[in-house]
């Protein structure tokens, strides 16, 4: 039976983490705050937990069932959320001493409302784990993603190589920052990161990238932020905006898919004298994108609408498209963990009869010999290969540009990214599962 939950806004990290992982269990859907008047460091904390959690989902649950000795689906809502929060913090987070992560994950389960008894159970199972810690499974013995997803990447990549993206997955992956080209030089923020004690690395793969992997701090504490001289961006979402290549001519340019912005300033910076417009329908994500654009200092006409609006009152054909598709998100499911639980393969063919329908919005945008590149975050074939497929059967004037023959567009690096002529990188090289195709109409 499962207990209700008397507080609905809790007031510590680990009430916070535990009530949000029960609505999300209750609820699959992106998480993006918290319930309760938390601090910044608070709710890090939280975050950190919950997206823990997450990343070790199944491992968790195989401890529970080895501690309780009771089927998992069983035990009380909030008991079984208490018992994952508080195991993470025993096994994964090492500077929590361990006698308090016992007493503050009990005693936020008991302002969540958890029986006296329950509580009980709650504390003897997390102090029997540090008692039986020796023995215990082991973390590496567990892929901690859906069986459904497994199977599709273990046939298409083969055990070895799925073991290596699920690993990569249940780790937190370093914060990425794409350097603002047009103020700054990477050597310069990598010396002001330096000066602050924040260690800093250079991305492996794209020239203006800066590799975080310790920081856990707000964004907007980072120096330079507020003079906007970055952004935040993967590796392989800056590569696949180099596809659309680089110059100063005055070209008309099209993000199709805005979102926040991030890539609509990387293609700013590397065609500063061209006119960019954007399309972004969603009104929450439209004003962060005006945010950015001022702090960046990127100019460029947003159209608040879908691209099927844009396509109707529009009158300008575009040298350069960039469209990156709305998608099942699966290649970037361990810098989001709750997508890998929250996703089903029955909504794949959804997904790609969007991404069709974008593309064909698309193509009545492009003018002859203008270039379109298509980017999703996911690693599924239906979302990718397929889509570009049944694309160019539909648009018989549209031909696929070999990525490798533009040698100028990515890092030599890159190099290893690319799989039959597309930028297919994988979690398991270091940065997020990326597809990126380059298309040409004739």
């Amino acid at each position: 039976m499962f207990h209700v939950m008397r507080h609905p806004s809790p007031h510590g990290p680990r009430a916070a983490a535990i009530a949000t992982l029960a609505r999300f269990y209750r609820d699959p859907a992106p998480i993006r705050d918290f319930a309760g008047d938390l601090s910044a460091a608070d709710c890090r904390l939280a975050m950190n937990i919950v997206y823990g959690v997450l990343r070790q989902r199944q491992y968790l649950a195989a401890l529970t069932a080895r501690l309780c000795r009771h089927p998992e689906n069983k035990l009380d809502a909030t008991l079984r959320q208490a018992l994952a929060v508080g195991l993470y913090q025993l096994f994964f987070l090492d500077r929590i001493p361990q006698a308090a992560a016992v007493h503050e994950t009990v005693a936020a389960a008991k302002q969540l409302g958890l029986p006296p008894h329950l509580a009980g159970v709650l504390n003897g199972s997390l102090r029997g784990a540090i008692r039986q810690q020796g023995s215990l499974p082991r973390p590496e013995d567990f892929l901690n993603h859906p069986e459904w997803l497994t199977e599709r990447w273990q046939a298409r990549f083969g055990e070895a190589e799925t073991r290596r993206i699920c690993a990569a997955n249940n780790l937190p992956p370093p914060l990425a920052l794409r350097v603002n080209s047009g103020r700054c030089a990477r050597a310069e923020l990598e010396s002001m990161l330096s000066a602050a004690g924040i260690a800093a690395r250079p991305g492996q793969y794209a020239a203006k990238a800066i590799l975080l992997p310790d920081y856990q701090g707000a964004i907007a504490s980072l120096p330079g932020f507020a003079e906007g001289l970055f952004h935040v961006q993967d590796e392989a979402a800056q590569l696949a905006c180099a596809l659309l290549g680089e110059g100063g001519e005055a070209l008309d340019i099209l993000d199709a898919c805005a979102g926040l912005g991030g890539k609509t300033a990387t293609i700013a910076q590397l065609w500063p004298n061209a006119r960019i417009q954007a399309v972004e329908p969603d009104a929450r994500r439209g004003q962060l994108f005006a945010a950015n654009s001022r702090r960046l200092g990127f100019q460029t006409m947003l159209f608040a609408g879908t691209l099927a609006d844009y396509v109707a009152v529009n009158t300008t054909l575009f040298d350069r498209i960039f469209v990156d598709a709305p998608c099942s998100g699966t290649g970037v499911c361990g810098r989001h963990p709750e997508i890998r639980w929250s996703r089903r393969v029955e909504e794949l063919p959804r997904y790609q009869a969007e991404q069709l329908a974008l593309l064909d919005h698309a193509h009545a945008l492009l003018k002859p010999g203008g270039l379109l590149v298509y980017a999703t975050c996911s690693l599924e074939d239906e979302e990718n290969g397929q889509v570009i497929r049944r694309f160019l059967e539909e648009k018989p004037d549209m031909i696929i540009e070999d990525c490798r023959q533009e040698g100028n567009l990515l890092p030599p690096a890159a190099d290893a990214l690319l799989v039959d002529g597309f930028l297919q990188p994988r979690p398991s090289q270091g940065l997020d599962g990326f597809f990126a195709a380059r298309l040409r109409r004739r």
